[in-house]
């Protein structure tokens, strides 16, 4: 099927079990959105599919995406509450001597969180969803429809946001040279995409990926995250 100017395989979804489930109250993730949430680089491990109906019958279909955590780092934000870049690794260059070539790096701060980190961080709210992997593994829930546009296939790397400190997905990006990128709220099946996730998430096709050198501020700035 020709989809995104590529041949698109649907085999990896088709495939794919659904579970239904039945939740006992209304179905609002975004209740759960909360706190500052991760900026995540992960390889994908496993899909499976879940249809929510809630206490008032509706319906809501999921596509949960298991992503083991490859590197993974705190959200900032500044006093206003606008999101900034995070740090890799900050150095500053501190004089030791009288010679002009007299300096050493001295380490600032960095925004970089462990994957138990991070899952600590989730597990909250996780623990009330449906598991379906263990160890240092993120289940990543998103709308059907918002994942639409991915194969999600074992060993492909994704680049994604966190809403909040939650498992459900703020935006994502796939780590190749032939970006598909989404930015979404979590209420139903309708992706869309709003304010600053949909700009820093916007594909440039043709550009590489931007490598973070390991000796000076390191950002994520709007344009590195495309």
């Amino acid at each position: 099927i020709p989809r995104m100017s590529r041949i698109y395989d649907d085999r990896p979804l088709a495939s794919t079990a659904n579970t239904a489930i039945a939740w006992p109250s209304p179905w609002e993730p975004a209740q759960w959105s909360k706190g500052v949430g991760f900026i995540v680089e992960g390889a994908v491990m496993g899909r499976n599919r879940n249809t929510v109906t809630d206490s008032r019958g509706q319906k809501f279909r999921h596509l949960v995406v298991s992503f083991e955590i490859l590197k993974a780092y705190k959200r900032q934000y500044d006093a206003a509450g606008n999101e900034v870049d995070v740090a890799a690794l900050q150095t500053q260059k501190v004089r030791t001597g009288f010679l002009n070539s007299s300096y050493k790096d001295e380490f600032v701060r960095s925004d970089a969180v462990t994957p138990a980190q991070v899952l600590d961080a989730l597990k909250p709210v996780a623990r009330q969803l449906p598991a379906y992997s263990r160890g240092l593994v993120l289940d990543l829930w998103g709308s059907e429809d918002f994942f639409k546009d991915f194969d999600f296939i074992d060993g492909e790397k994704f680049r994604f946001k966190t809403a909040g400190e939650s498992p459900f997905v703020e935006s994502i990006v796939k780590m190749d040279l032939e970006p598909v990128a989404k930015a979404a709220n979590q209420a139903g099946d309708t992706a869309v995409g709003a304010g600053w996730t949909g700009k820093i998430m916007a594909s440039k096709p043709g550009k590489a990926e931007a490598v973070l050198p390991q000796d000076k501020l390191e950002g994520c700035a709007d344009d590195e995250w495309d």
